[in-house]
Formats: C-alpha cells, sequence, structure tokens
C-alpha cells in the first residue's frame, strides 16, 4: 500500500510528461503546412518593414534638386533694387527741379569652377548618404543573421530536451516496473524519477529559449502585436550560406572588398569632405555679381532722359588675395577633411580584423566538428552497452544515468559544433559586407 501510494503520483507524472513531449509533435503534424522562413526571406522581409528603407527616394530627390541647384548659372537668388533722387523738399518745388528714378537688378553669377565644384559637392554628398542607408541595411543583416542562428541553436536543443525527456521518461516507467516486481530497489525509481523531473525541467527552459527566439524574429521582421495580418515567425527552414573562397595571407588594405558597405560610407564621407574642402579653398566667399540699371531723369534745363547702365561686381578676396574672408572655413573644412580620412583608416583596420577574426572562428569551428561526431558515436555506443547490460541485470541504475547523461551532452556539443560551422560561415559573410 506504501508503495503504491508512492508510485501513484509518479504515475501521473509520467502521463503528464509524456503528453508534454506529444504536443510538440501533434502540432508540428496539425501544422504541417506552417510557413518555414530562410534567411534571405527573414532578411527582405526586416529590412522591408525597417524605416531607413523608405528614406531611399527621398535621398534620391534631394541629391537631385542639389545637383540642379549647382548646375545652375544663377549663384543666389537675383535681387530688385529701386530708389528716388530730388531736390525737391518743399511742396511749392515739387514739380521742379532735379527728379531721378532708378531701378537696378543684381544677378549672382556662378561660374564654371563654381558650378563644377558645388556638383561634385553635390554628387559626393549623395554617394555618403545612400552608403549610410547601406551600412544600415548591412546592421540590420547581422542584426538577422545572429538572431536565426540563435532560433536554429535553440530549435535543435529543444529537440534534444525532447528526446531526451521522453528517454527519461522511459527509464523512469522501466525503474517503476522493475520495483514492483521485486527486481530493483524504490531508491532506484525514485533517483529515475528525479532524473525524469529534471529532463523534463530541461525541455521547458529549452521550449522557453526557442519561442524567445521566434519572437525576436517576429520583432525584427515588423510584426504588430495584435496584427492578425501581421507575420509571425514560428518556424524555421535550413538556409546554409556560401562559403566564402580563402583569402591569401598576402592581401593587404588594397584588397579589401570594395562592395563593403561600412567601408563604402567611410570613403564616401571622406570624398564628400574633400570636395568641401576643395568648394572653400578655391571659391571666394561671394560670388561675381552682374548688375543692370535702368534710370529715369528730369531736370528744368535739359527736359527729362532715360539711361541703362550695366556693370559688375567681383569679390578680391580670392581673386586678387586680398584679404581671407574663407579662413574659418577653410579650418573647418580641412579638420572635417582629417576626421574623415582617419576615420576611413580606422574603418579599414577594423573591418580586416573582423574577417581575420571571423576567418579564425571558421577554421577552429571545422576543426571542432569531426571531434565531436566522434565523440558523440563513442558516447552513443557506450551508453547502447549499458543500457543492455542494466537490462541484463549486469548494472546499477546510477552509473546508466551517467551514461545517459554522457551520450546527452556529448550529442549536444555534436549538433552545436555542425550549427557553429554554419554560423561562423554567416559571420564571416557579415564580415566581408555580404547580404543574405
Amino acid at each position: 500500500m506504501v508503495f503504491e501510494k508512492i508510485c501513484r503520483p509518479c504515475a501521473a507524472l509520467a502521463l503528464a510528461l509524456s503528453c508534454a513531449t506529444a504536443a510538440p509533435a501533434q502540432t508540428a503534424t496539425a501544422a504541417g503546412d506552417v510557413k518555414r522562413w530562410t534567411l534571405t526571406e527573414l532578411f527582405s522581409r526586416a529590412w522591408s518593414a525597417h524605416p531607413a528603407s523608405a528614406l531611399v527616394a527621398a535621398i534620391d530627390a534631394e541629391a537631385d534638386a542639389k545637383l540642379k541647384r549647382a548646375q545652375s548659372w544663377l549663384a543666389a537668388p537675383p535681387s530688385l533694387e529701386a530708389g528716388i533722387r530730388t531736390d525737391a523738399i518743399t511742396r511749392s518745388s515739387r514739380r521742379e527741379g532735379l527728379r531721378e528714378v532708378e531701378f537696378e537688378i543684381a544677378a549672382p553669377i556662378a561660374t564654371s569652377a563654381r558650378r563644377s565644384l558645388q556638383s561634385a559637392t553635390a554628387t559626393a554628398d549623395a554617394q555618403a548618404q545612400r552608403a549610410a542607408i547601406k551600412t544600415q541595411q548591412l546592421k540590420l543583416a547581422g542584426e538577422i543573421r545572429d538572431a536565426y542562428w540563435s532560433a536554429r541553436t535553440a530549435e535543435s536543443e529543444a529537440q534534444l530536451a525532447r528526446d531526451e525527456a521522453a528517454r527519461a521518461r522511459a527509464l523512469a516507467d522501466d525503474s517503476a516496473r522493475r520495483t514492483r516486481a521485486g527486481e530493483s530497489a524504490r531508491v532506484d525509481t525514485l533517483q529515475a524519477e528525479a532524473n525524469a523531473q529534471q529532463a523534463a525541467n530541461a525541455l521547458i527552459e529549452a521550449q522557453g529559449k526557442l519561442d524567445a527566439a521566434l519572437a525576436t524574429l517576429t520583432q525584427l521582421i515588423g510584426a504588430t502585436p495584435g496584427d492578425p495580418a501581421a507575420a509571425t515567425v514560428t518556424a524555421l527552414a535550413d538556409s546554409r550560406e556560401r562559403r566564402p573562397p580563402p583569402r591569401s595571407a598576402a592581401r593587404t588594405q588594397s584588397a579589401l572588398p570594395a562592395s563593403h558597405a561600412t567601408l563604402a560610407q567611410a570613403r564616401a564621407t571622406s570624398v564628400t569632405a574633400r570636395a568641401r574642402f576643395e568648394e572653400v579653398t578655391r571659391l571666394p566667399s561671394e560670388p561675381p555679381t552682374a548688375k543692370f540699371t535702368l534710370a529715369s531723369e528730369r531736370a528744368n534745363e535739359t527736359g527729362s532722359k532715360q539711361t541703362a547702365r550695366i556693370g559688375f561686381s567681383i569679390p578680391f578676396d580670392t581673386t586678387f588675395r586680398i584679404g581671407n574672408f574663407n579662413a574659418a572655413r577653410s579650418a573647418q573644412a580641412a579638420r572635417e577633411l582629417a576626421e574623415a580620412d582617419a576615420t576611413t583608416l580606422s574603418t579599414e583596420r577594423a573591418v580586416l580584423g573582423e574577417i581575420r577574426a571571423a576567418e579564425i572562428a571558421l577554421v577552429t569551428a571545422e576543426a571542432r566538428v569531426p571531434l565531436a561526431k566522434r565523440r558523440a558515436e563513442l558516447a552513443s555506443e557506450a551508453a547502447a552497452l549499458y543500457e543492455k547490460a542494466y537490462r541484463l541485470g549486469e548494472l546499477d541504475l546510477p552509473t546508466r544515468l551517467r551514461s545517459e547523461s554522457e551520450r546527452a551532452l556529448a550529442a549536444r556539443d555534436a549538433v552545436r559544433a555542425e550549427l557553429e560551422v554554419e554560423h561562423a560561415i554567416s559571420r564571416l559573410q557579415q564580415a566581408l559586407g555580404n547580404l543574405p
């Protein structure tokens, strides 16, 4: 009776655990047509929902407007000046004496040098802004890659935990049967049941990590909570990126990937700073101005007459080196150029370091795979022998539990090693600046 009271709750727990372990399989069967997301699909969906993707059209429109403005022959808006000159001060002499009405139109002229330099600056600035968008795109790709492989790892560990929970449950049931038959001590049943509970707890923990990883991916693709039409990531497809060819050890900074978004942004920023420096140092503070004046003059002696005058004003600060009113702007442009060049150099070094670190990580991960697989094979073979000996009554339960634990750990390490190779390839592609 005492033994029956102890085993009855154990049997109830066994039934609950078996239902819990069977539920994921039933759910997967019922949802066989569930959307399985590839890495490329996740990235495409995430970028389409990213706020920066909507800026491309605005940047292009701004670039076109700046380029048209830089190519205009007017350096600034034209102005109209009007004035009246008269010596008729009192009311009695209002119709007598001198009176002159003058209208002047001034148009700042953009020389060919100004148009060329400003066009170069506008073009470089547009390229820098487009490169900044590409950098955000590459950053998002890194987030998607990390989240995807975290979910893949959690998915594999959840499956392994599910298998281990099923095996631990079977072992606990077998131990309980042996105890009822008088073939083993009650302490064996208690140990086996504790091991089953531990495996069930590990399964719950692994499933929680998987759900959290899938929720992170769902957030990255722009799903809105409570929106029934929003996409939700519940399953992943096997996405393996192509392994990049090994790089030669003799490659230098000149061999850096030209398409790398971070490098492109740094270099475009440097080009923009250089264009601004050239514009500030080679152009005067003010453009030359063409003036057209039309005057109407009336005098008592000569009657009225109309005159016209055309003139030019040319600043002396740059043309004749009289004064240097651009000194502050030139110093600022020189400082910005130095900062941009320094940033470009540090970015090149950082990218080289990331590529080298990713290559080493990939080589290390590939070297671990055969060792982890061999260890898993040995642990599985040893566990099978221990299981056979246990069934024949030649082995105690604690030793059997230790062998199962070692087999589970070795199997988990083997799966992790294979996934780590794929993740290392993905990180290398990210370091090289390639999108999924």
